[in-house]
């Protein structure tokens, strides 16, 4: 079996004696982390860089080497706590979380906070030392697996994917990774945000818009760039008070480098199943991404969802639900209508044609027909 060209970074540090006393409950213990959970990520033939302390090593071994037999495709670093980079602003993130912590969480205390802010730094050694001379490479949180227990989807994945089915489309993520860096969207920030006189009232609750625990890159200089600014702007947000988990980050950064992202779509939960195109729980994306696209008048944005989510159904990758499908359809239209009206006027001539061809998706264009006549006779 040929072995992926792409390394996967991964973290595991035990923190619990970090956690003030109030709040060590909520710590993640080394046998939770490793024995119940890293199992899933430790036992994939590909390349490994793992960064790890004194006391989850012992442990990580046992199951990728020993178990496992894949020390030969693994890299360690061991180090402290202490030595990781984003530790030395330690004292100024107790200090800003003590002023300044309006998401508050005592399950996600300041050394959570520094792990998670230290992804770039870890990737960017690992894309340093280059250990396999592999050109992609792919942060994945250490504890992936918890996404499976996501209760609100659990009993709907789980009936529908084996472990084995789980497995394969995470290999596959390693063969497809794409030329640009790859995140996974699960909402839309207004892009007033941008602005740093807002900083105050952005970090006033915790926004996510990329998630953080599974992206991939390259290591072309245009995504060693956005790695390095993702630590830049972790300084810049600190040292302005401010600060909670890295995927608040990624917002000015994503928007810095646009056009040098591709993207993926849906809950966290779908980010191993939606990494290639979205195939599951297309309604999330519908309401959650696609419609606050448009009601922020964001519509290249807006259109480019579209595209991607109408692509499952065109090429028979996802079950036919017509009333999500004419949603995704009209939506194109909508934003298509601002940003390119010659496909705006293909896709009203293609939501008419359905209309008249295909019983199932007549019965849910009646459903609002005088409104989307309205809406279509814009351009026709």
């Amino acid at each position: 079996m040929l072995i992926p060209n792409a390394t996967i970074v991964t973290a595991c540090f035990d923190l619990k004696n970090y956690y003030p006393e109030y709040s060590q409950d909520f710590a993640r213990t080394t046998h939770e982390m490793v024995n119940e959970n890293g199992d899933f990520l430790l036992n994939k033939l590909c390349y490994m860089t793992i960064f790890c302390d004194e006391y989850t090593y012992p442990e990580i071994l046992k199951i990728r080497n020993e178990k496992y037999n894949l020390g030969k495709f693994t890299k360690y670093y061991i180090m402290k706590f202490e030595d990781i980079w984003s530790y030395q602003w330690k004292d100024k993130v107790i200090e800003n979380r003590e002023k300044y912590w309006p998401s508050r969480d005592i399950r996600a205390e300041w050394p959570s906070h520094l792990i998670t802010c230290n992804k770039a730094d870890f990737i960017l050694t690992a894309i340093n030392e280059n250990t396999f001379k592999n050109s992609k490479f792919v942060w994945c949180d250490f504890n992936i697996k918890k996404i499976f227990n996501d209760m609100r989807v659990k009993n709907y994945y789980d009936q529908k994917y084996c472990m084995l089915q789980r497995n394969t489309l995470f290999l596959n993520i390693l063969n497809n990774i794409p030329d640009k860096f790859h995140v996974h969207i699960i909402n839309v920030i207004d892009k007033k945000y941008l602005s740093k006189d807002l900083k105050k009232e952005y970090y006033n609750q915790y926004r996510y818009k990329i998630a953080g625990t599974l992206f991939s890159m390259t290591n072309h200089n245009d995504h060693i760039q956005i790695l390095s600014d993702l630590k830049q702007n972790f300084i810049d947000m600190t040292e302005l008070g401010y600060g909670h988990g890295e995927e608040p980050l990624f917002y000015d950064v994503y928007y810095k480098h646009f056009d040098k992202f591709e993207r993926s779509y849906g809950d966290y939960s779908e980010l191993i199943y939606n990494f290639c195109y979205p195939v599951e729980n297309l309604s999330y994306i519908l309401n959650n991404v696609v419609k606050n696209y448009l009601n922020l008048r964001y519509y290249e944005e807006c259109f480019e969802t579209c595209e991607k989510c109408l692509y499952g159904f065109y090429n028979k990758k996802v079950e036919m639900n017509w009333n999500i499908f004419l949603n995704f359809l009209f939506y194109k239209y909508v934003s298509a209508f601002y940003c390119n009206k010659e496909v705006a006027i293909k896709t009203a001539h293609e939501i008419l044609y359905y209309v008249d061809n295909i019983h199932d998706f007549k019965i849910e264009f009646d459903k609002s027909r005088e409104f989307y006549l309205q809406q279509l006779s814009f351009v026709l």
